[in-house]
């Protein structure tokens, strides 16, 4: 994606957030938009979580706009707003009965495969 205002610093494009400037939301989004996709891919390991946490992230940084601190890296706030979600999502993910289901089913399998003298220790 190309980034329509490449020479604009973190710093900048904050404060312009801030005053609601619509054009700088669009060049975080075009600055940020793959990394933070392939940062959240490598965390979930699913597309689609992927693309929907990206979005979950520039919603609540222009939801939450006014707020920014020009001082402090929007790089980093970003990431964290990532992170945090992939935790959330990984979290309810594992709580999930069919997810709960499948690990056990896969260890079970990996207790089957074991020598007959192992498995007693798991009966």
């Amino acid at each position: 994606m190309p980034n329509p205002a490449p020479h604009i610093s973190d710093a900048e494009l904050a404060q312009a957030l801030r005053a609601s400037d619509h054009a700088a939301f669009k060049t975080l989004y075009y600055r940020y938009f793959e990394a933070l996709y392939r940062f959240l891919f490598r965390q979930t390991r699913q597309e689609q979580v992927a693309k929907d946490c990206v979005q979950e992230i520039f919603t609540r940084v222009w939801q939450n706009r006014e707020k920014l601190d020009a001082q402090q890296s929007l790089k980093a706030y970003l990431y964290r707003i990532g992170y945090n979600l992939a935790v959330d999502h990984l979290r309810k993910k594992t709580h999930q009965p069919e997810t709960l289901e499948s690990e056990l089913a896969t260890c079970r399998e990996s207790i089957n495969s074991l020598h007959y003298k192992y498995q007693e220790v798991f009966s």
